[in-house]
């Protein structure tokens, strides 16, 4: 199988959108979709496998901070290495415009993405309580960070 990661398009909302609708229990609608890639300083990424769709990323940056939104892979093509590819494709794209922070929340429960975020260089930061709804869990914030600043010494330091 040849995956090819690329800039998501307003032609690929549909797809999109209905990918969130078969695989979340709280799906964006493609309205909300086209307002987050319209949105700027958002990162998309969609992902094709032989052609078609196989899953897709959001997320955004502010200046040398960047935030995971939302990522996606189809069920039937998962454990393929199509979502660490478009991770690696924001940690890239990102850090290429100056990132230094990336930041993600993911359910607590799920232990796959969790290992696959750290085996990226996130780490465990805090917990949001009833963060998720449908069915209800606590989301684990995680944190990847490079450069000289950690947040501990960004607090010492008065910022």
């Amino acid at each position: 199988m040849k995956v090819r990661v690329r800039e998501m398009t307003e032609a690929d909302l549909p797809e999109t959108a209905a990918l969130e609708a078969e695989i979340f229990s709280d799906p964006w609608s493609e309205t909300g979709l086209h307002q987050t890639l319209a949105g700027r300083p958002t990162l998309a990424f969609v992902a094709e496998a032989d052609g078609q769709m196989a899953g897709y990323f959001l997320g955004m940056q502010l200046f040398e901070e960047a935030e995971v939104y939302r990522i996606a892979v189809k069920p039937s093509q998962r454990q393929q290495g199509i979502g660490r590819r478009l991770m690696e494709a924001f940690l890239e794209e990102s850090a290429a415009r100056g990132a230094e922070v990336w930041r993600l929340e993911v359910r607590a429960g799920n232990r796959a993405a969790r290992a696959q975020y750290e085996s990226l260089g996130f780490a465990a930061e805090g917990i949001r309580k009833h963060y998720y709804h449908n069915p209800e869990e606590d989301a684990l914030c995680m944190l990847r960070q490079t450069g000289n600043n950690s947040p501990l010494e960004f607090a010492e330091n008065g910022l």
